[in-house]
């Protein structure tokens, strides 16, 4: 099914880290927003079937993606560890189809974002003043300079594999629109903590750019995730992983209990041998009903970037 890329290009620092499912969440209240209740309850039935009509990534820095987890990193001095986080895109290309055995190491761009601390005042819910001593502060993400010295190079890159019903092209185009809809929604409103005051707004760069060598084909062996996931207990278990403790929250205050519980998730990365057939997705997504959302759902797909699994 055909995958494309969103590039949002961020007009302030974000408090909220771009994972998947976190995104997903806030593309389902601007789905909501932009189709109303009949939709979005729709919508969330198709992924609680597992069959999503689309399927995404992280938000990614310009022209990097996950370094495979594992992989061994080519030139690299003996007894010198190189920090490995991020790969260049047109080098994963060349790896994942067996060309390059080893994933060269953009060294400068190691550490795509920065992180500083903004301080608030914590508030009194009755009173709505300020309390004594209420200082706290959150982090704010935004590019590193340093990696990104060239404006127009810092943007983030959101793939979405569009996987319509009976591989309908009509549909599919409808697909698009629709995601393209509830991005300039997110974008306007923001996206994450403190939307409100302006973090997380961004623009779309363009029309979504279609990228033929994400798609599954026949004969793939293997491959790397390109989001953090849940995984399911059908899912191949031969593989290189990381894990990561979450606790991820409802992103609207319409919901009574915002608060998920815990979540333990395989990161970005993570990357494993087919058993059979390579599918469009793997992962689960995970019932947490609530008062009159009772068919709330947590993303936990994993978005499939196909590779040659080395023998």
């Amino acid at each position: 099914m055909s995958v494309y890329e969103f590039r949002l290009r961020p007009l302030a620092a974000w408090s909220t880290p771009w994972y998947a499912d976190t995104l997903w969440g806030s593309l389902c209240w601007a789905w909501l927003e932009s189709g109303g209740r009949t939709e979005l309850t729709n919508l969330l039935a198709r992924f609680n079937a597992m069959k999503p009509p689309f399927v995404i990534s992280d938000a990614l820095p310009a022209d990097l993606l996950p370094f495979p987890i594992g992989v061994k990193v080519a030139s690299q001095e003996a007894g010198k560890k190189i920090k490995s986080d991020w790969c260049s895109t047109a080098d994963f290309q060349k790896w994942s189809t067996g060309e390059l055995k080893e994933l060269p190491v953009p060294v400068e761009r190691q550490r795509p974002f920065c992180t500083r601390g903004r301080l608030h005042v914590r508030r009194n819910r009755n009173t709505d003043a300020g309390e004594d001593g209420g200082l706290f502060e959150e982090d704010e993400h935004s590019f590193n300079t340093d990696a990104f010295p060239n404006i127009d190079s810092q943007f983030l890159s959101i793939f979405v594999r569009l996987l319509p019903e009976n591989n309908d092209q009509k549909q599919e185009a409808a697909l698009l629109h629709a995601l393209q809809t509830c991005f300039e929604i997110l974008g306007q409103k923001g996206y994450g903590r403190k939307a409100s005051t302006g973090l997380g707004a961004f623009d779309l760069e363009g029309s979504p750019r279609r990228h033929p060598w994400l798609e599954v084909k026949l004969g793939q062996t293997g491959f790397v995730s390109l989001s953090s996931f849940v995984p399911a207990r059908e899912d191949p278990r031969e593989g290189r992983w990381k894990v990561h403790a979450r606790n991820p929250k409802f992103a609207s205050n319409l919901v009574p209990q915002f608060l998920k519980g815990n979540l333990i998730t395989l990161t970005a990365g993570s990357n494993f041998r087919a058993a059979g057939t390579l599918r469009e997705f793997y992962g689960r997504m995970i019932e947490v009903p609530r008062t009159g959302f009772e068919g709330a759902l947590h993303y936990g797909l994993s978005f499939v970037a196909p590779c040659a699994w080395p023998e």
